[in-house]
């Protein structure tokens, strides 16, 4: 009888439905998102990461931990001014412990290079009008890469579109005519990446005793094949005077080295070129006689032991070798003595009005 009873007991609470294991208790751990350069997968410093409505900057492991609910879906995003943005969702496990994200750089922005030429009195870049803004670089020849190319940054940064540099010897500056001509590519180079103009004066230091009409040559050969890039003949040259007498030039060129001798050196040289600023004249007479106009465009010094105010007020030369010639000109040596940069401010919105 006791039997029966507990074979009934046992038939009844097989019966009997057993309540539903209840869900497994949530896990919280600490999730590291690893944020790697796709090309080096080097770590990303300062990138953000957003995850579960929480944002972290990586370190400089290109690391962010999260303390994040597992497992389950979650989705997070990535960004760095340097790198594409992504987004990713995954499934985290209760195992999880790091979260591995590699982002693309940033295409470098479209470089504009400047395609210069000369329409009238007018410098063009295709067919915009063009306003050179120049400034001097003129022993860039002698430095390295990377030296050149953080001042070519630098002037990029400051407004700056054009850098003119020496391309001949420089005795002060242990530049030879060789080194100048093996450096001068890399610059064209480093130029033209940055859509800066090049102005490259071939003559300097002349009276050194090297040949400067073969080093002109081969100059205007490296230039030519480039947009971007002009060539002045000589820096400080000697003239004739509307009198015909000779003017020498600099006492670091050679006696040669005036307008008709460099103008005869480029020839038909197809590219903007000057032969090169008239020491001591910065502006033509009053017969309107410039004895530098054989170029496509001029170069003026202005004579820099005046006054700042008379400096100021001369710009208007400037044009008038303009008016006289029917060509441009600018004053591509404007200064190096003042460190006063109201100076050159002053100079700057003159050049800009006429």
């Amino acid at each position: 009888m006791r039997r029966l009873m507990l074979l009934a007991l046992l038939a009844v609470s097989a019966c009997v439905t057993q309540p539903p294991p209840g869900p497994p208790a949530q896990t919280t751990r600490a999730i590291m998102v690893a944020v790697r350069d796709a090309n080096t997968l080097q770590g990303i410093q300062g990138a953000t990461v957003r995850l579960a409505e929480t944002n972290v900057i990586t370190d400089g492991n290109g690391g962010a931990v999260f303390a994040v609910l597992v497992p389950q879906n979650h989705t997070l995003s990535v960004q760095h001014d340097d790198y594409l943005p992504t987004t990713a969702t995954t499934f985290l496990t209760a195992g999880s412990d790091e979260w591995p994200i590699t982002l693309q750089p940033r295409p470098p922005p479209a470089v504009h290079i400047p395609a210069l030429h000369i329409v009238g009195k007018d410098w063009r870049d295709g067919d915009r009008l063009y306003v050179p803004r120049w400034v001097s670089g003129l022993t860039l020849l002698t430095k390295t890469p990377a030296e050149r190319d953080a001042y070519l940054g630098c002037i990029g940064a400051t407004g700056f579109n054009g850098v003119r540099t020496f391309a001949g010897a420089l005795t002060w500056a242990n530049q030879t005519p060789a080194s100048a001509l093996a450096a001068l590519p890399g610059l064209i180079d480093a130029t033209r990446a940055r859509g800066l103009a090049l102005e490259a004066t071939a003559v300097t230091d002349s009276a050194t005793g090297y040949d400067w009409r073969a080093h002109l040559t081969s100059v205007s050969s490296l230039t030519q094949p480039h947009a971007h890039v002009v060539t002045e003949g000589g820096n400080e040259i000697g003239y004739l005077s509307a009198s015909g007498d000779y003017q020498k030039g600099h006492d670091t060129q050679a006696l040669d080295v005036f307008p008709e001798n460099l103008a005869a050196v480029f020839g038909n040289f197809s590219r903007p070129w000057a032969v090169g600023a008239p020491i001591s004249q910065d502006e033509p007479t009053r017969t309107g006689y410039w004895p530098a106009a054989q170029g496509s465009y001029s170069t003026v010094h202005l004579n820099r032991s005046r006054p700042d105010w008379e400096q100021y007020r001369r710009v208007r030369e400037i044009y008038a070798v303009v008016e006289a010639t029917g060509k441009p000109a600018l004053d591509n040596e404007p200064g190096r003595d003042s460190t006063e940069p109201a100076h050159y401010a002053t100079l700057g919105a003159l050049d800009a009005a006429f």
